[in-house]
Parts: structure tokens; C-alpha cells; sequence
């Protein structure tokens, strides 16, 4: 992933509400969501619903810098 579109990726991350945030990083550090629900005390099924919420945000925001279908692929 070139290294300005990962920087663009992680500045709209950091405009999610918090709770996206922080899935979105522990993803990115390569935690499974069960381990997230666990850590957070949340069902994996609220983790994957904000996860799914989450994307609809940054659609929206990085709808012109790349395929959020290639952004997923490094954070699913």
C-alpha cells in the first residue's frame, strides 16, 4: 500500500467515533474479533456491527483515494 494512502487511511480512522477507532487499530495490529469482544467486554457480534459501521463512515470519507475493498484486505 503506498505509504501516503496508508497515512490517508489512518487520518479518516482517527475521525471515527472512538469505540471504531479502537477496533479499527486492534484489527490493525492483527487481533481477531474475538479477541477484541473479549478485551472490550463486547460480543463479537458488536465488534463486527461497529466494525460494519465503522466502514460506512470511511466510505464515505476515502470514496476518492482508493477501493475501501483494498483497505480490507489489510485490516479484515
Amino acid at each position: 500500500m503506498d505509504v501516503e494512502v496508508y497515512k490517508e487511511f489512518i487520518a479518516a480512522i482517527q475521525t471515527l467515533p472512538e469505540e471504531c477507532q479502537l477496533i479499527f487499530f486492534m484489527k490493525l495490529e492483527g487481533k481477531s474479533c474475538r479477541k477484541i469482544a473479549k478485551e472490550l467486554e463486547l460480543t463479537e457480534e458488536n465488534v463486527t456491527s461497529i466494525q460494519k459501521y465503522g466502514w460506512e463512515l470511511l466510505q464515505k470519507k476515502l470514496s476518492g483515494i482508493m477501493s475501501l475493498a483494498v483497505l480490507k484486505h489489510f485490516i479484515v
